[in-house]
C-alpha cells in the first residue's frame, strides 16, 4: 500500500491550510491587539473583551453547520464560511465603531466553525481510517502558523499605519 495520499487530497490538505490559516488569524489576532483594537474603536479594552466572549459563544452553532453542510455540501458550506470569515474581516477592520465591529468579529465566529466541521467530514469521508488522524492533525497546525506568521505582520501593518489609535 502506497503511504502517499492521492493528488486530490494533497491539494485539498495545501487549501485547507491557507483557508483556516486565514480563518484562525482572524480570530487570533485579536487577543494580542486588544488594546490597539478597542483604543481604535474608542472603548475600553472590558467593552471589546465582551464583544469577544459573545464571538466565541457562537461555537454552540457548530451542530447547526453541520446540519446545513450535510444539506447543501460539505464543499459549498466550506466556500461561504471563508467568504463569511473575509467578509467579517473586512467589516471589522473597516468599522467606525463597535456595533459595526461587532457584526464583523461575530461573523467570523459563527463562520469559523462552519468551516471546521464540514472540512473534518470532508476528509473523514475520502481519508483511509488509519491515516484520518495524521490528516486531520496537520489541519490543526493552522492554529499555531495563525499566530506565529500573521500576528507578527498585523503588528507591524498596525504600527505603519496607525490603525486608528
Amino acid at each position: 500500500m502506497s503511504r502517499a495520499l492521492p493528488v486530490q487530497i494533497r491539494r485539498a490538505l495545501i487549501a485547507v491550510l491557507i483557508a483556516r490559516t486565514a480563518a484562525n488569524a482572524g480570530l487570533r489576532i485579536v487577543y494580542p491587539f486588544l488594546p490597539a483594537i478597542s483604543r481604535g474603536l474608542g472603548v475600553s479594552v472590558a467593552t471589546l473583551s465582551v464583544l469577544i466572549a459573545v464571538r466565541n459563544f457562537g461555537g454552540i452553532a457548530a451542530p447547526l453547520a453541520a446540519r446545513t453542510a450535510e444539506t447543501i455540501g460539505r464543499r459549498s458550506m466550506m466556500m461561504w464560511s471563508v467568504g463569511a470569515v473575509a467578509v467579517g474581516t473586512a467589516i471589522t477592520a473597516a468599522a467606525p465603531g463597535l456595533w459595526v465591529a461587532g457584526i464583523g468579529i461575530v461573523l467570523v465566529g459563527l463562520a469559523k466553525p462552519a468551516f471546521d466541521v464540514p472540512m473534518q467530514g470532508w476528509f473523514g469521508d475520502r481519508v483511509p481510517y488509519e491515516r484520518r488522524g495524521r490528516v486531520l492533525g496537520i489541519t490543526e497546525l493552522t492554529w499555531s502558523t495563525a499566530l506565529l506568521v500573521t500576528v507578527p505582520v498585523s503588528g507591524f501593518l498596525i504600527a505603519a499605519t496607525s490603525w486608528r489609535a
